[in-house]
């Protein structure tokens, strides 16, 4: 859930579902291996990075149950053999992606 401001100002919470993908790639954000670039220019002389996948898997996700005011958090989390579990104080039970 997201956070958004009133017509008066105030933050108020967005109870609408918000998608996400579970598998970030950030190689397009990385620069090439090499030495530390010093500087800018450095950086900017090694060109375009090398196409390859930094990919990283979606671990967790923390979910705030109620109001601005106040509520629960729980979290979803992957585990070791890839299936979801919803964790919420002291029960842990399997659920679905």
């Amino acid at each position: 859930k997201r956070f958004a401001v009133s017509r008066r100002g105030r933050p108020t919470k967005v109870g609408r579902h918000v998608a996400f993908p579970t598998e970030l790639d950030m190689g397009p954000a990385c620069v090439a291996p090499g030495p530390a670039p010093r500087s800018f220019a450095d950086l900017a002389s090694r060109g375009p990075p090398a196409p390859r996948a930094v990919r990283y898997q979606l671990a967790a996700v923390v979910e705030h149950a109620g109001s601005m005011r106040g509520g629960h958090y729980t979290a979803y989390v992957r585990g070791p053999d890839g299936g979801w579990w919803h964790t919420s104080d002291t029960r842990v039970t399997r659920c679905e992606q």
